[in-house]
């Protein structure tokens, strides 16, 4: 039986009142019904609600912007609608123009400036609905997205509706270091939680309104049925439709709580290729030492093997490439960011005269400096126990935010 989304669940009361106050959705192409009409064009066809405005978040609408891409706002008169971007050049962000796309993303996508609903048009709104695919890793704009959105209606006295969908990873499995808030907070990590979170974008809008907003945000979440926490999103009975245009599968997003971490160091994530995630590697790496090495550390739920690429864009766009094609052999054991940690471990002690990172972008990402320390160190005893103590801390918070078991 498929699982039915929030969209689905609405009850005839909430869409009352829905057709009476001016709406404002937040959405992307991910936003569909099981007939794959857009959530947009079913509020109005289907139930009546008529939008006074739609939100785009990072890759607008149509997901063909590239990370760190400005989104500009525009009528879509396939929609009938203005699709206004809340993911837009702010004051002075015009020089990213000249950058090329990892420095784009490097800078830009840090930055909240441009990314809030304009002050204008939130006084033109009684009600935000939100209804997007997240893909359950704190690095994912998204999330920050929806934060700004629901710190703009606090402020407004506008009431936020979540239309949750599922976390397609799991909402059991959670796993990495908790962001050191506020000093590490950044448009690519908004708050104090674990890098795979195990949580749905409602149960997140809980624990943000609670532990960000002081309760203050008038917050409605319509929840899911027929998901259990411990399903992935092959088992929900719903398509993968692309969340970004480098998150092709959901292969991709299994290992993304760790590969993600690659952005903030000079070596290919894969970007450019089919397999944005599930492959890295760099000129100076050599594959064949690589895969030997990480297969016999004989780690659980994973496999690797040599792979050799040529970047069509991105970094080392058009270089031959050497490095590790990544298969998940069982992922209910796989651990992305401890695997990713050990990728990164390797790298440095083997190539570390070519190897790099990007300092401040990967610490935004790991959401502390701590996790560079002690790769650079060597330290990954204490690494380890300090991802420990951390997710046992996440826990005992994000327990109290769970809607589904």
């Amino acid at each position: 039986m498929p699982v039915k989304i929030g969209l689905e669940n609405l009850g005839r009361e909430v869409i009352n009142d829905l057709k009476k106050k001016r709406v404002g959705l937040i959405t992307n192409r991910t936003g569909i019904t099981r007939d794959f009409e857009y959530t947009a064009d079913y509020f109005r066809r289907a139930l009546g609600i008529k939008l006074a405005t739609l939100f785009s978040p990072e890759h607008g609408f149509h997901l063909n912007e590239q990370a760190g891409e400005a989104v500009d706002s525009y009528y879509d008169k396939n929609l009938g609608i203005e699709i206004r971007s809340i993911y837009r050049r702010g004051k002075g962000s015009l020089k990213y123009k000249s950058q090329d796309l990892d420095e784009k993303m490097r800078s830009f996508d840090i930055k909240d400036d441009g990314k809030f609903i304009p002050e204008e048009i939130a006084d033109e709104l009684d009600t935000v609905v939100l209804d997007i695919q997240d893909i359950g890793t704190r690095v994912y704009t998204h999330i920050s997205s929806m934060a700004n959105a629901m710190y703009t209606c606090a402020r407004k006295g506008i009431e936020f509706l979540v239309l949750d969908r599922p976390n397609p990873i799991n909402g059991i499995d959670f796993e990495g270091p908790v962001l050191d808030y506020p000093k590490y907070r950044s448009f690519i990590g908004s708050y104090s939680i674990t890098m795979r979170h195990g949580m749905t974008l409602g149960e997140l809008a809980r624990m943000f309104n609670e532990e960000l907003f002081s309760g203050n945000v008038n917050l409605k979440v319509s929840r899911l049925r027929d998901w259990r926490s411990r399903m992935w999103f092959d088992q929900t009975g719903w398509p993968w439709i692309l969340p970004s245009p480098n998150m092709p599968s959901l292969a991709t997003a299994t290992v993304y709580p760790g590969q993600v971490m690659f952005e903030g160091t000079n070596v290919s994530e894969g970007r450019g290729t089919t397999r944005p995630f599930e492959i890295i590697g760099a000129p100076w790496i050599d594959g064949y030492k690589f895969a030997r090495d990480i297969n016999a550390l004989k780690l659980e739920g994973v496999k690797v093997n040599e792979i050799r690429f040529t970047p069509t864009f991105s970094k080392y766009s058009t270089e031959h490439c050497y490095g590790i094609e990544i298969h998940v052999t069982d992922r209910t054991k796989f651990k992305p960011f401890r695997f990713s940690l050990k990728l990164l471990d390797w790298i440095i002690r083997n190539e570390g005269g070519e190897f790099d990172f990007y300092e401040k972008y990967f610490d935004r990402v790991t959401g502390n400096s701590y996790v560079r320390s002690k790769l650079l160190s060597g330290d990954l005893d204490t690494l380890w126990d300090r991802l420990a103590a951390d997710e046992s801390e996440f826990k005992k918070r994000r327990d109290e935010y769970l809607l589904y078991r």
